[in-house]
């Protein structure tokens, strides 16, 4: 919480990005903490894909929002 509001600025992207993977990681960690395993629920099996849970989605969100501002900041003159 003091990174966050002493921290460096950072832009919408980054925040999403970190905000999701700390969250899913969370998630993750206390289903492991309390259950001693993660419980992946969501199963898509018309197209043959692993089976996750929400937090792995954020993760992925996470992610993908870090690249989406990693490649649109302009460059420093």
């Amino acid at each position: 919480m003091a990174i966050a509001i002493w921290g460096p600025r950072l832009s919408f992207w980054e925040k999403l990005g970190y905000g999701c993977i700390l969250g899913g990681a969370m998630g993750n960690g206390i289903d492991r903490f309390i259950s001693g395993y993660v419980i992946d629920f969501l199963d898509f099996r018309l197209i043959n894909f692993p089976i996750f849970n929400l937090a792995d989605v954020f993760i992925n969100i996470g992610i993908i929002s870090l690249l989406i501002s990693a490649f649109s900041q302009t460059p420093n003159k």
